[in-house]
């Protein structure tokens, strides 16, 4: 896991993500792909998975990101779950990504809201938390059991991208 703290530095790309109604517009139970060609429905979000692929998965081959949004609030949970390819998983199949990310990337406040990861690496298996800061990037194995943690106060804003 790495955990990046201040990730974006560009300011076209903060203030992009910085509009409300992007995030409510993509908060909508869909999840988009990207195979790098061409522009997402909105630019910065290109911009960011650019930025994200080059700092952590430049030595990755990839057939297309997968990429969505979750604003989740005291009266939504995000129970214990893996990321996984959802068709195949109608089969019986359980085929995660390669790697995962979520990140914060617009000014929420919010009280609870942990991204709660099982460790089962360990000798001794625990949950690593991690607090829902702005422009803070978490990078993990998204086929270890995850969610979020129940939220006490306020909205919790969390692009989610998936590399297959």
């Amino acid at each position: 896991m790495i955990v990046v703290d201040d990730f974006i530095q560009d300011k076209y790309i903060l203030d992009s993500f910085s509009d409300v109604e992007l995030w409510n517009s993509l908060d909508d139970g869909k999840y988009r792909t990207w195979d790098g060609t061409g522009y997402t429905p909105h630019e910065a979000i290109g911009d960011y998975i650019w930025h994200l692929k080059n700092k952590f998965w430049a030595d990755r081959t990839w057939d297309k990101f997968e990429y969505w949004v979750n604003i989740t609030n005291e009266t939504q949970t995000l129970d214990w779950h893996v990321d996984k390819d959802e068709a195949l998983a109608e089969e019986g199949k359980t085929v995660s990504p390669q790697i995962g990310a979520v990140w914060y990337g617009f000014p929420h406040k919010v009280w609870g809201g942990y991204l709660e990861i099982e460790n089962t690496q360990e000798i001794s298996p625990d949950i690593e938390r991690i607090k829902p800061v702005y422009n803070r990037v978490v990078v993990f194995d998204v086929s270890q059991e995850h969610r979020v943690a129940p939220i006490l106060a306020g909205n919790r804003y969390g692009m989610q991208v998936n590399l297959w």
